[in-house]
């Protein structure tokens, strides 16, 4: 099931309009739109949703936020890879890298590690993130 046809089939299962559905999600302190779920339902879709309009949708539409994953990666025309995980971010990660070439994951890493790297710059010695090395592996202590 594609994106546009979950809001639709909850929509309907719910017996809500789409002015309701936002209602849900702004009740529990999340954004989202009348308009931005019609739009959702109506137009195909162009690029995954932000993290916080996965969120707001999976309140509205009383779902998990891994349904929505699931549903835009149909609307995408990407291979989901399922995992064990309650982490929405894993999830995304997973979503987003799934069909990329071993080349281009290791380019995102690349871009990963220079983050952590000014995070770690940017921290006092007690606090700094411990990472991966350029290599992948943990150049934690043990």
């Amino acid at each position: 099931m594609n994106l546009s046809e979950l809001i639709t089939a909850r929509k309907d299962e719910l017996e809500l309009s789409y002015q309701r559905l936002a209602d849900r999600a702004r009740k529990q302190g999340l954004e989202l739109t009348a308009s931005a779920i019609n739009q959702m339902a109506r137009r195909p879709l162009a690029e995954y949703p932000k993290p916080e309009t996965i969120r707001a949708l999976a309140v509205a539409l009383g779902v998990p936020e891994g349904r929505i994953l699931a549903a835009a990666d149909v609307s995408l025309g990407f291979r989901r890879v399922d995992v064990e995980t309650h982490r929405p971010d894993v999830e995304t990660w997973l979503a987003l890298t799934g069909d990329r070439s071993p080349e281009q994951i290791d380019a995102l890493m690349d871009v990963v590690r220079a983050h952590l790297r000014a995070i770690d710059a940017a921290q006092t010695p007690k606090a700094r993130v411990t990472g991966l090395d350029d290599d992948g592996e943990n150049d934690a202590p043990q």
